[in-house]
């Protein structure tokens, strides 16, 4: 449909995805509009949301309007660079834990599943980093992390037809209580992150994680004096829950289907290979031997790699 579009010289062009209109842009600078001067008018999402029923779909990916606003402004601070500095002991403990598997493995010359071992890995660092949990995906193959992760992203037809339907009548979804998280897989996020923000709260206890600026919006001021309004600005239970669990979704099959494929095409292009390899042990030789944010930002050659 692009492709018609383009070359029939259209700006941009409109479809249809069963019931629901579809605006398809094909002129860069009209995208560049909706996306920087215009986006005040187009900042909603299609997804399905069904907060009443479904606590955990209504997270900042889905959400849309002035609620999304304020929430992506209060949410924003976790990823600069600053906090992001603040996490990296997380991950470098995880990339210890990663290295003396792989030892132990490849030592038994063992065949190894380089999908799941990557799915082990970043299910310990979103683990530590969002909940502030120690997953131990290594030690115990089936956690519930790993357990309920894949079974969220394991599709049936009866949940393909359930989505479609409440994608193009979310009245008829709502009604019907159309869900976009399983009921147990609410009941184990919920009960997690419930009994780590009162264990937190009781004993004074802060990480430098997701969780704990989501539970600073929870107790800010304005949410205390004010009292919660569904705006953003604060957040229950539910809805902090629903932002651990999005950051745990994003990042639990795309991290580890990219590092899955870097590997594997590391491993048809010898050269290439060498080359990051060499990188690698050249930047570490500056940096004592250790990997901290510094180093990696040296890595211009594996970021290349990564990238494409």
């Amino acid at each position: 449909m692009y492709d018609r579009a383009r070359a029939k010289g259209y700006k941009f062009c409109g479809l249809y995805a069963l019931a629901s209109p579809i605006g398809l842009i094909v002129d860069l600078d009209l995208a560049k509009h909706v996306m920087t001067k215009d986006f005040s008018h187009f900042v909603d999402r299609a997804n399905f949301v069904n907060g009443k029923d479904d606590p955990l779909g209504a997270h900042l990916f889905s959400i849309g309007g002035k609620k999304w606003r304020n929430l992506r402004i209060k949410v924003t601070p976790t990823f600069t660079s600053g906090k992001l500095k603040a996490m990296f002991k997380t991950l470098t403990d995880c990339g210890v834990i990663l290295e003396k598997y792989f030892q132990e493995t490849l030592t038994n010359g063992d065949a190894v599943d380089i999908k799941d071992v990557f799915a082990r890995f970043t299910t310990d660092i979103i683990g530590s980093c969002a909940f502030g949990i120690e997953c131990n995906s290594f030690k115990e193959p089936d956690s519930p992390f790993r357990l309920y992760g894949q079974k969220f992203f394991t599709v049936t037809r009866l949940r393909s037809l359930q989505f479609a339907i409440a994608a193009n009548f979310p009245a008829l979804g709502r009604l019907v209580k159309v869900r976009a998280v399983a009921k147990d897989i609410t009941e184990f996020f919920v009960k997690v992150v419930e009994d780590t923000v009162a264990y937190r709260e009781k004993n004074n206890v802060r990480r430098n994680d997701v969780l704990q600026l989501l539970i600073d919006i929870k107790n800010n001021k304005e949410g205390r004096e004010n009292g919660y309004k569904g705006d953003g600005k604060s957040l229950t239970m539910d809805e902090l829950t629903a932002q651990c669990f999005v950051f745990f979704i994003a990042g639990f099959e795309t991290s580890s289907t990219t590092a899955t494929f870097v590997l594997y095409e590391l491993a048809t292009h010898q050269d290439i290979q060498d080359k990051v390899r060499e990188e690698i042990h050249t930047v570490l030789a500056k940096h004592d031997n250790k990997i901290t944010s510094d180093s990696l930002s040296e890595l211009t050659s594996m970021r290349q790699v990564i990238d494409e």
